[in-house]
């Protein structure tokens, strides 16, 4: 069976839209994609890491602080403030 990819937009860490050819693993439809936190729509799962094991979910922004709180899933009482622009990924299974 032939090696099959996704292609697509997705930004870099500067911060620019480029295209992006990524395999996939035998037809698995996850597909993590980096995007700037203040695009992520509240309520959505994230992760600060591609890899990573700790979820956070977006949570509304905080004018005094002037980022975006991000609530940790495992842990109710756990948030982080990460600005706008801050590349989270998205798009995996949870």
């Amino acid at each position: 069976m032939a090696q099959q990819y996704y292609e697509g937009t997705a930004f870099n860490r500067d911060g620019n839209l480029v295209k992006v050819c990524v395999p996939t693993d035998s037809g698995e439809t996850d597909l993590v994609t980096p995007i700037k936190l203040k695009d992520v729509k509240p309520g959505e799962f994230i992760r600060r890491k591609p890899d990573s094991l700790k979820t956070y979910r977006r949570g509304v922004y905080d004018r005094s602080a002037k980022k975006y709180a991000c609530d940790d899933w495992d842990d109710i009482s756990r948030e982080i403030l990460l600005k706008g622009s801050t590349l989270v990924y998205v798009g995996f299974t949870f």
